[in-house]
């Protein structure tokens, strides 16, 4: 996984990409003295409070924007025929015999 920080030509704004996608920018606020998230994906309800955090640098905020993506979109490996729907079919058969 590659991460990018594009730095604009305002230095007030850095873009940060995961894998050539543009996951969000991160926004330096003059009057505090720090780093906040501006995710470019949806964040459901119970995580806007980490949205709201402030950071002492750029890096820091690009990481946890990184991470939280990483969180609510989980890369998905290819499918196989023996993992279908993200969970190995054996797996599921085993399960299914065991039950009463």
């Amino acid at each position: 996984m590659g991460i990018i920080f594009k730095k604009l030509e305002d230095s007030y704004k850095t873009e940060i990409y995961k894998d050539d996608l543009f996951v969000g920018h991160v926004d330096y606020e003059i009057f505090s003295d720090r780093w906040s998230m501006q995710p470019a994906f949806y964040v459901p309800h119970t995580f806007n409070d980490l949205k709201d955090e402030k950071f002492i640098s750029s890096y820091k905020a690009g990481k946890e924007l990184i991470s939280l993506h990483n969180f609510c979109y989980p890369d998905i490996e290819e499918y196989s025929e023996d993992n279908i729907f993200g969970t190995n079919l054996e797996d599921i058969l085993t399960y299914l015999k065991t039950r009463d």
